[in-house]
């Protein structure tokens, strides 16, 4: 899951990606601003914990104009890769992969 909350009088924005080997792209499974996205982000909290919630602007920027179960755009792989790849690392540190 990526946060942004890009300035003090911006409106707070979530966006939730899952990957599944078995469809072949990652996907926008949940997305909220303001006090949804805030709900979204305690919910997770309390399921995960910190580990998986990354603050990254404009991925978030770039990933909320997609529609919910859409794969991501060709112009984002790299970069939800790698979003991907620290969250994973750090769930199997932690005993959650």
């Amino acid at each position: 899951m990526s946060v942004g909350d890009t300035a003090e009088n911006r409106i707070k924005k979530v966006v939730g990606v899952k990957y599944d080997s078995d469809h072949g792209l990652p996907q926008v499974t949940v997305k909220g601003t303001g006090r949804l996205a805030e709900e979204i982000i305690e919910k997770r909290k309390k399921i995960k914990g910190d580990s998986s919630i990354l603050k990254n602007v404009d991925l978030v920027d770039s990933l909320y104009k997609l529609p919910l179960e859409s794969d991501i755009q060709p112009e984002l792989f790299e970069l939800v890769a790698a979003v991907l790849v620290h969250v994973y690392s750090v769930e199997a540190k932690k005993g959650n992969a």
